[in-house]
């Protein structure tokens, strides 16, 4: 049988269906004061936030940043080799991983390496590479060499470079006023 009145449906409001224990008083709803495990999880949520902004800002300036480095290099492998560093960009965070000291002057030959191109090169003092550019040379451990100075800068010379990711390289100096090279690298 059905029942001539339709059902009816209590409201219960959720603070009236809250138990506490004995002596611990009960919030009462709106205008009372958070708990401090409330305030606990709102600053939780809060440094979440912040982190997760922080990181996603992080994230969008790496890789806002990386392809500029990718396009600053006009060469990779060995099709590097034979070519200036400084017009490929190869240049870019390259350094001197040794040097010789040219005997009887105050000059010094290097051993030029750029992680970016995994490229070397060989460099001296700009007076002594415009002056006698032939005598410069970057030799690999496999004969593979590049003869002669054909850069030059306002400080320095350099030659072309050599690919060379697993093969040593050495700078050279040949001729007067001493002949001399660095170790190979």
């Amino acid at each position: 049988m059905t029942s001539p009145h339709p059902q009816r449906r209590t409201r219960v409001s959720r603070a009236s269906s809250i138990q506490t224990s004995p002596g611990v008083p009960q919030m009462t709803g709106t205008g009372s004061q958070p708990t401090p495990h409330r305030k606990l999880k709102r600053l939780a949520r809060r440094l979440s936030a912040a982190v997760a902004i922080s990181t996603l800002a992080l994230t969008t300036t790496v890789s806002l940043a990386a392809p500029e480095t990718a396009e600053a290099v006009s060469c990779y492998g060995d099709y590097c080799s034979g070519k200036d560093p400084v017009a490929t960009g190869c240049s870019n965070g390259a350094y001197a991983v040794n040097h010789a000291r040219i005997p009887g002057t105050n000059a010094y030959v290097q051993n030029i390496w750029s992680p970016t191109c995994k490229t070397q090169w060989a460099r001296v003092t700009n007076g002594y590479g415009q002056a006698y550019p032939w005598k410069l040379s970057a030799v690999q451990n496999t004969g593979y060499t590049q003869q002669g100075a054909a850069h030059h800068s306002g400080s320095y010379s350099w030659t072309n470079m050599i690919y060379t990711p697993s093969n040593c390289v050495r700078a050279k100096w040949t001729g007067s006023p001493g002949s001399t090279a660095t170790a190979c690298w």
